[in-house]
């Protein structure tokens, strides 16, 4: 029983998509540097001097074959033929090993070897990867501007497939909030910085006056005390004569008072040295201490993981450009990685004790922990695992120890 074979427009159709899949293939390994494509051929391998190793078995022999049917097929395809004959080789040339291929099967085994010499990149992450640079070409601003002007906004490049198109705008749009929220979360996150910094510079400074105050009047005393213990006679000239004689009578009289009191303990203390509850300036330091350990404990590091992850992403992004691997997931790998990013930095203060319990004088601090917990989430997630293993799998394994058998 004879086979059936393929409809045309089906046949048309597979070779379409062939010669547009070794279409995006040859164009990328075109934009690279390292003669990758040309090594793999006989007639270009022995001119080039880089030692590069082959990765795969072209569909013939010469590279200037290989481009001459390609072109063949692809400028007589309009005509619909798809069952055309291989070239024949010149006379007295060596056979290029594709006699007898159909054009179809030539570009089948074309495809494939390009790809695995394309590797780690594929077709759909070249194309995705060239509708994404084509739309961000153009700025937000550019592409407003071309909107009043009634010229519409700047489209990606025709020839590839709609949800290429699709992903890459939305992966865009999604970057383009990335890098508007890094922006705006890193000049908040300074501001609260510069905020944390100076009230702990006026926080050390007021710490180190009433240090000083103390200082001064335990000093006082003990002059006082031996002052007292001397001569009662000498101690209020003396305490006298130490005043300001431009300070007038009060002075005097303060001084007097103040030498009564401590010369006579047990005696009714004045109005002035009376005891008070508690002094304003220490309770407005506790407010400040609790607002500033609420920002330095949970606030900072949890923008400062944000801002890591941010960072981490677009340059994971940035180098995924470079290499053409740019694939339909990434957009929501974008915004996971954001989300970890915060949660990591959130959560990082209750390690922060005994991640730097090994060195603390040179250890990192809580904000700069934060960042690199953000900029690597997983090493974050690696060390959770690591910890919950320490912690729970010891226990386990006693427990099926004394399990009786």
């Amino acid at each position: 029983m004879a086979t059936e074979s393929p409809p045309l427009d089906k046949l048309a159709g597979e070779t379409r998509q062939a010669i547009k899949d070794v279409s995006v293939l040859l164009g990328y390994l075109g934009r690279r540097a390292d003669n990758l494509l040309q090594v793999q051929f006989e007639d270009t391998r022995a001119d080039l001097s880089a030692s590069i190793r082959r990765v795969a078995v072209p569909p013939c022999r010469t590279y200037k074959h290989f481009l001459t049917r390609f072109v063949a097929i692809e400028s007589h395809f309009p005509d619909l033929r798809p069952i055309a004959e291989a070239p024949s080789p010149a006379s007295g040339s060596a056979p290029e090993g594709d006699e007898g291929l159909t054009d179809l099967a030539f570009l089948y085994l074309s495809r494939d070897f390009l790809a695995a010499v394309a590797a780690p990149a594929t077709v759909n992450s070249i194309q995705i990867t060239n509708a994404y640079v084509a739309v961000r070409k153009h700025s937000l601003f550019s592409r407003l501007w071309r909107r009043l002007r009634g010229k519409g906004s700047a489209m990606a490049p025709s020839g590839l497939r709609p949800e290429c198109e699709i992903g890459a705008r939305r992966l865009a749009s999604r970057v383009v909030l990335t890098e508007f929220f890094a922006l705006l979360g890193t000049a908040l996150t300074l501001i609260i910085s510069a905020y944390a910094l100076a009230g702990h510079m006026i926080l050390d400074s007021q710490q180190q006056i009433l240090d000083d105050f103390a200082a001064i009047r335990h000093d006082t005393e003990e002059l006082a005390k031996d002052l007292s213990d001397a001569s009662p006679l000498i101690s209020p000239i003396i305490l006298t004569s130490l005043c300001d004689p431009a300070a007038g009578r009060p002075q005097m009289e303060m001084a007097a008072m103040r030498y009564a009191a401590a010369a006579d303990p047990q005696g009714s203390p004045s109005p002035a040295s009376a005891p008070r509850s508690k002094p304003m300036p220490l309770r407005t330091r506790e407010v400040a201490d609790g607002l500033l350990g609420c920002i330095t404990l949970y606030l900072l590091p949890t923008l400062y993981g944000g801002l890591g992850a941010m960072a981490a992403t677009l340059r994971a992004l940035r180098r995924k450009v470079d290499q053409s691997l740019v694939t339909m997931t990434d957009r929501g790998r974008v915004q996971q990685d954001v989300v970890l990013g915060v949660l990591g930095g959130a959560i990082i203060g209750l390690f922060f004790s005994y991640l730097g319990a090994s060195n603390p004088q040179q250890g990192l601090g809580l904000s700069a922990l934060a960042l690199l917990a953000g900029y690597n989430i997983s090493g974050v997630f690696a060390f959770l695992d690591e910890l919950s293993s320490r912690m729970f799998q010891p226990a386990a394994a006693n427990n099926a120890g004394s399990r009786p058998g």
